[in-house]
Parts: C-alpha cells; structure tokens; sequence
C-alpha cells in the first residue's frame, strides 16, 4: 500500500514536472513573439 502510494505520487510530480516545462515553452514563445514586434516597430519607425 505506501509502495503504491510513492510510486503514485512520483508519476505526480513527474506530470508537475511535464506541465511545468509546456508553461515555460509557452512563455517563452510569447516573450519571443513580443520580442519580434518590438524589433518590427523599431524598424517600422526607422523606414
């Protein structure tokens, strides 16, 4: 029974883990994006 419980629990955190990385991969493909169009309006402004 407590076997069964770390082991549930380590599948737990193994998916906190999973989740935690798509949240950072998320974050950073909208810093980049926010990042492109700062760097498009600069570029705007000096055409």
């Amino acid at each position: 029974m407590l076997g069964k419980d770390t082991n549930s629990a380590h599948g737990f955190n193994k998916i906190i883990q999973l989740h935690d990385h798509i949240l950072m991969l998320i974050f950073d493909q909208l810093n980049h994006c926010s990042l492109n169009k700062r760097i498009d309006s600069r570029l705007n402004l000096i055409a």
